[in-house]
């Protein structure tokens, strides 16, 4: 179990969504009884601040601070490495999903230097595509050393945990699926008869909406 005070905050802000009636579709075709939207954050000072004191709690326990550069993955992980930035008053980049494709052709946008100490910021955390494909970039353009990717939620997915340490990155986030959704029972968000159907879809991924009935 993760933060219990940030996933009870993504609930209430609505940052996390959970329907087992009508569940959520991917882009990739999948249901989901879960979506996670945490750009809606941004919009709020308190909670920005008490998410930006627990990473910098994290970034303290797990990484040193010195000569550090966080990038943040485009396009919601972009705030959250800029208020990191500011906070900690070092400089930060971004990451686009794949080089520009016109002018300097970049996909890292700001300067660093070559071999420069970074850490990748995430928003949340599904396959892990979007860090890896960050770190990819930033190592190529830079020679970056990626000390590891923070996030703000991770859906701790099988999948995602293979792909991180087939990649030799190491992952920190602040909570996760169970937590949330642990949460979500004890504050009569959802039933207690229906966390068992939301925790499922950890387990049975695409093969959930079958298994719930859903065509």
């Amino acid at each position: 179990m993760k933060d219990i005070e940030i996933a009870k905050m993504l609930l209430e802000k609505k940052a996390v969504k959970i329907n087992l009636k009508n569940p959520f579709v991917f882009t990739s075709g999948m249901r989901s009884p879960i979506y996670v939207d945490n750009r809606v954050l941004i919009s709020y000072p308190k909670e920005r601040r008490i998410i930006l004191d627990k990473f910098y709690y994290l970034i303290k326990q797990n990484y040193s601070d010195k000569n550090l550069i966080f990038a943040g993955t485009a396009t919601a992980a972009i705030p959250w490495a800029a208020f990191l930035a500011q906070k900690l008053e070092t400089p930060m980049v971004y990451v686009r999903p794949t080089p520009k494709e016109h002018g300097a052709a970049k996909q890292v946008e700001g300067q660093m230097q070559k071999g420069s100490n970074v850490l990748v910021v995430e928003d949340m955390i599904s396959t892990g595509g979007s860090s890896i494909g960050s770190a990819n970039a930033l190592k190529k353009e830079y020679q970056a050393n990626i000390l590891g990717v923070i996030a703000i939620y991770s859906h701790t997915l099988a999948g995602a945990s293979k792909n991180f340490k087939k990649n030799n990155l190491n992952l920190n986030y602040l909570t996760d699926f169970e937590t949330v959704v642990d949460m979500a029972a004890k504050s009569n968000y959802i039933k207690d008869r229906e966390k068992e159907g939301v925790l499922k879809w950890k387990d049975l991924g695409v093969d959930w909406a079958k298994e719930m009935g859903f065509n």
